[in-house]
């Protein structure tokens, strides 16, 4: 809530939905095509690991989006990719994480395409009304 600017609050929105909608279908994705599996169930009706992907990349995504908005997206992009680097063995070696076909850079590679594209939807123009 400190960092939040309320200004801004929609685009920071819109952001991270895509970014859940995304994330969540592709882990889903990966999930379905034995890609990856995961040993432990938020939920048992799911079997993909939902709060990371509807809660964790979006947050983070937002934070990194409001956070000294003139630096250059590509560098924050790769900042967040990162985190896959670093998080992706953890969740791992915990035993949350199963990467059966799958290996850290391609996570890497996704997770940075998906920040330039959540940045182009923060700036975008505002919509017109429908009124017009």
């Amino acid at each position: 809530m400190k960092y939040r600017d309320r200004e801004s609050a929609d685009r920071l929105q819109y952001a991270g939905l895509f970014v859940a909608i995304v994330s969540a279908h592709l882990d889903y994705v990966g999930t379905f095509f034995g890609l990856w599996k995961y040993d432990y169930e938020v939920f048992p009706v799911v079997s993909n690991y939902v709060p990371f992907s509807i809660f964790t990349l979006p947050i983070t995504v937002m934070f990194f989006l409001q956070v000294k908005p003139k630096t250059n997206p590509c560098t924050k992009a790769l900042l967040f990719a990162v985190f896959s680097l670093i998080a992706l063995p953890i969740v791992d070696w915990i035993g949350i994480y199963d990467p059966i076909k799958w290996h850290y850079f391609y996570s890497f590679v996704i997770q940075f395409l998906i920040y330039l594209m959540a940045h182009y939807i923060s700036r975008r123009k505002k919509f017109k009304w429908l009124e017009e």
